[in-house]
């Protein structure tokens, strides 16, 4: 009955975030709730999904939005707090690379990612067709965006980072949840500051850096009426899943 986003598919498992879990030392009552990452795999034998929680979850904060390189060797996710004893959260990114088989201890990134007095949140991290960097996406509203919520973009080089730019089709409004898929070039996302069906609707658009084509709504019925974000397509481009 809690929501449950932020799909993303890896090597037949779905990672998902759930907000079911009880904030068991909250100080106010009654007790608000936690999101949590989930993995997602058919049993053997088994024609239903089993979930289990993610070993990289923090205890006592909200660990979502996990999304994987390409070479799936190095993962991003958030970390977020309530602010106060208010509903409101703030979020941080951060990463883990795999070394040996053997995941590392989270890093937080630097802090003109992570800018200090803003929410940074919903990582996706791909490299456009020809590229030879990956690109780290994410969601921010920081001061110097177009909106209340925009998408931003920073080149990966290494352990560096480059300077988050804002990018170029972002609108007045909230633009959330991007993911890009490497082998398309294609960016998709959700906003509710273009036409839609009903709350946030998901488009997308091809290209890199500040050079894209004319966003494009994804119709119904992957669109409804509500809210529908999150929208994430497998490797191999042939199947997708979505948050409505």
């Amino acid at each position: 009955i809690y929501a449950d986003f932020a799909p993303y598919p890896k090597n037949g498992n779905i990672y998902y975030s759930s907000a079911r879990f009880l904030f068991e030392k909250d100080k106010r009552y009654p007790k608000r709730r936690l999101a949590k990452t989930l993995a997602a795999h058919l049993a053997p034998g088994a024609d239903t999904l089993h979930s289990e929680m993610a070993d990289f979850n923090e205890e006592n904060r909200h660990t979502t939005n996990v999304t994987f390189n390409d070479k799936q060797d190095v993962m991003y996710y958030t970390i977020c707090d309530y602010i106060g004893k208010t509903s409101k959260i703030r979020c941080d990114i951060y990463r883990r690379k795999m070394t040996g088989g053997v995941w590392g201890a989270p890093v937080k990134l630097p802090p003109h990612i992570n800018h200090p007095d803003s929410t940074n949140t919903e990582p996706s991290v791909g490299r456009a067709p020809g590229d030879s960097t990956d690109v780290l996406y994410f969601v921010s509203n920081r001061p110097g965006g177009k909106g209340q919520r925009d998408i931003w973009y920073s080149r990966v080089n290494g352990d560096q980072f480059g300077q988050p730019v804002n990018l170029s089709i972002n609108t007045k409004e909230n633009d959330i949840t991007p993911f890009y898929h490497s082998g398309t070039g294609m960016l998709y996302f959700s906003t509710d500051g273009l036409p839609t069906v009903g709350g946030f609707d998901i488009y997308r658009v091809k290209g890199h850096d500040d050079i894209w084509d004319e966003p494009v709504h994804m119709g119904m019925p992957i669109n409804s009426s509500a809210n529908d974000a999150y929208f994430a397509v497998s490797k191999n481009g042939k199947t997708a899943y979505l948050a409505s």
